[in-house]
């Protein structure tokens, strides 16, 4: 299997990057290797062959999420490094390394919020970026609106003064659709 993985990726980094076909092929490629397999996201030896192509571009975006299903913790560290020194500051290299462990199980992504919070607060982006991935990985349910104050206020009320005439609309269309309809009987 893994001769079929050096190909595969040998493929893979042969075609141009801003390629749309080679979305496809990967995606193709990750569903083909879990065939028979228990991964559900794709073989980690092939997610592993993918990041450093995708690390060799220097698309580190990419090369993250391909290591992250991989079994190279070593190569992710490293690539997270080189990503740090290319765009990030000195201060924020915890920043960088939280990134990788943030995504696991619920209990650990708690410990680790609360154990970086500090780090986290410099950036007010990542507590909003924490929310979502607190909804979407682990179902936790978005955190109620703060206090806006009179301006918001004022705003929300008249966004749901437009749902509720909305729904009184369609409710006087649905009715009036039912008495028509009545009377063509």
């Amino acid at each position: 299997m893994q001769s079929f993985f050096e190909k595969i990726t040998s493929l893979f980094s042969l075609m141009s990057p801003a390629s749309p076909e080679r979305e496809v092929f990967v995606q193709s490629a990750l569903k083909w290797s879990v065939k028979g397999t228990d991964y559900k996201t794709g073989h980690p030896d092939l997610h592993q062959k993918i990041a450093q192509v995708f690390w060799r571009e220097k698309n580190y975006i990419m090369a993250r999420q391909h290591f992250i299903h991989s079994r190279d913790g070593s190569g992710c560290a490293a690539m997270l490094v080189e990503l740090h020194e290319q765009r990030g500051y000195m201060n924020e290299i915890d920043l960088f390394i939280a990134q990788a462990v943030l995504h696991g199980e619920l209990a650990v992504f708690t410990i680790l919020c609360n154990r970086y919070q500090i780090s986290l607060n410099r950036d007010p982006y990542y507590r909003q970026y924490l929310d979502k991935i607190g909804q979407l990985f682990f179902n936790i349910p978005s955190p109620r609106p703060r206090n806006q104050g009179l301006f918001g206020s004022l705003l929300q009320s008249f966004f749901n003064g437009l749902e509720d005439d909305d729904s009184d609309d369609e409710q006087r269309n649905t009715a009036s659709t039912s008495h028509a309809a009545q009377e063509l009987d």
